[in-house]
């Protein structure tokens, strides 16, 4: 019974309040990879909350992100990514979060933002795997900090 239970919760694409982490993740992952973003959303966000310690919680709230961003709603994308630089600043995503933060930021025309989520990587991760793509939109944005049309803020 609970293997055909957990085998209509995966088909049906929907989490049960019974739902393991794994379960989640996989239900989660499928949306996103289905371009189901509102859905991803809200598994990802039950996994990180419901089990905040498991394994797949920091790239949960990465993914969160992801999605957001994929609907262009910046706001709450930079929103998941500062959560998952706050909550797991060890995580390996941690540093594509805020470099995405400061791509959010960009869009959202806030450059002052952007270059200081750029900054936070320079200091935490100079060795990171997007250091590089770093300083180059922090160039970029200080190229910009006079435009009002590129940049509000």
């Amino acid at each position: 019974l609970a293997l055909e239970k957990a085998l209509a919760q995966l088909e049906s694409g929907k989490p049960s309040p019974q739902s393991s982490p794994d379960d989640l993740w996989r239900l989660a992952t499928k949306a996103y990879e289905e371009k189901r973003y509102n859905d991803a959303i809200n598994i990802f966000k039950q996994l990180s909350t419901s089990h905040p310690t498991h394994a797949k919680a920091p790239d949960s709230v990465y993914f969160r992100g992801l999605s957001y961003g994929f609907l262009k709603d910046y706001d709450h994308a930079i929103g998941a990514y500062q959560t998952l630089f706050e909550k797991y600043p060890d995580s390996s995503f941690a540093d594509d979060g805020l470099y995405l933060a400061a791509v959010a930021a960009k869009e959202l025309k806030n450059c002052t933002e952007g270059r200081a989520y750029l900054g936070v990587i320079k200091q935490k991760y100079p060795k990171g795997n997007v250091a590089k793509q770093a300083t180059e939109l922090e160039a970029e944005l200080k190229k910009f900090a006079k435009d009002k049309s590129k940049c509000t803020t």
